[in-house]
């Protein structure tokens, strides 16, 4: 049904089927680092940001194909991700609040005060179309085949992560990260994993948005 929507509903409709499907990948990112590792993530929309700008800068710059920059997107946000992941290990709760926050203050002053020609600064990066094998996806129909896909992908791969031994140990250190540390869990790398992989799917989204706007600022 899903797969017939360009045809069903409005353009209005599809646009923001868009959107839900973006904002689908970051929720399921959020879910895993806060409803499953019990982690208090309020940085995302930073995580995010950093995927969408080095999707953007990698697209404009490089001319690297879509597939490329999608996994350089999310791994760079879950390189920044990981960094206030490793406070986790020792802070929680309102603390723990306190720095995801820090995020994004951190996030917004790099991009204005680095020099614009790294980030665009106050004028922002023109993001080009995504294209796959020569196939460009300009369209708001043709960016929801490519959207609804990746979607699809991060959704499935995210039920892989919580009923592998990574879940296991994530729900264990939400429940009791004492009693989660006596069972041999390492709780410190689990927290840190926690946030790398919200960041991550955070950073996805991110890239995915800088290639339906086509402008990140």
């Amino acid at each position: 049904l899903m797969l017939a929507a360009p045809y069903l509903v409005s353009p209005r409709i599809i646009a923001i089927l868009n959107l839900m499907c973006i904002s689908a990948v970051v929720a399921v990112g959020l879910q895993i680092c806060t409803g499953y590792a019990g982690q208090i993530n309020l940085g995302q929309a930073a995580f995010m940001g950093v995927g969408a700008y080095t999707a953007a800068i990698l697209a404009s710059k490089t001319g690297l194909t879509f597939l490329l920059t999608i996994p350089l997107a999310g791994l760079s946000a879950a390189m920044f991700g990981f960094l206030f992941g490793l406070t986790a290990a020792r802070i929680k709760g309102f603390y723990l609040a306190l720095t995801t926050i820090a995020a994004q203050f951190i996030f917004h002053f790099a991009v204005l005060n680095l020099p614009s020609s790294w980030m665009g600064g106050s004028n922002g990066v023109t993001v080009p179309p995504a294209e796959i094998f020569g196939l460009r996806f300009v369209s708001d129909s043709a960016q929801f085949y490519l959207n609804f896909a990746v979607t699809a992908f991060m959704i499935a791969g995210a039920f892989g992560i919580v009923r592998s031994r990574f879940g296991r140990a994530f729900v264990a250190v939400r429940d009791d990260d004492v009693a989660a540390g006596i069972m041999g869990i390492n709780v410190a790398a689990t927290k840190a994993y926690a946030f790398l992989i919200g960041a991550f799917y955070a950073g996805v989204g991110g890239a995915l948005w800088a290639y339906l706007i086509r402008f990140v600022g």
